[in-house]
């Protein structure tokens, strides 16, 4: 968290860069995009298989949070999101 401007995406494209440079496996994702692919996953019916290859990488990075107000739907699929990591790691 911090000011528009400091490198805050930079330093999680990096941390990504890193993770695969050191053989990890990892996704960078903006806000949007992630809940994008997950209202797209739910209504074609894969939601839990989108969040059974989320959680086959090492580092998910999810990029500007906060920016934009959720929906309802769309807080309840990244709740998943958080609470699948939270209890699979």
């Amino acid at each position: 968290m911090g000011a528009p401007g400091v490198g805050k995406t930079h330093l999680a494209i990096d941390a990504d860069y890193e993770a695969i440079q050191n053989g990890y496996t990892a996704l960078f994702y903006s806000m949007n995009e992630i809940i994008d692919d997950m209202v797209i996953a739910n209504h074609q019916g894969n939601f839990t298989q989108f969040l059974k290859t989320l959680l086959k990488k090492d580092l998910l990075v999810i990029d500007e949070m906060g920016f934009l107000p959720l929906k309802p739907e769309h807080s309840s699929l990244f709740f998943q999101l958080i609470n699948e990591f939270y209890e699979f790691r």
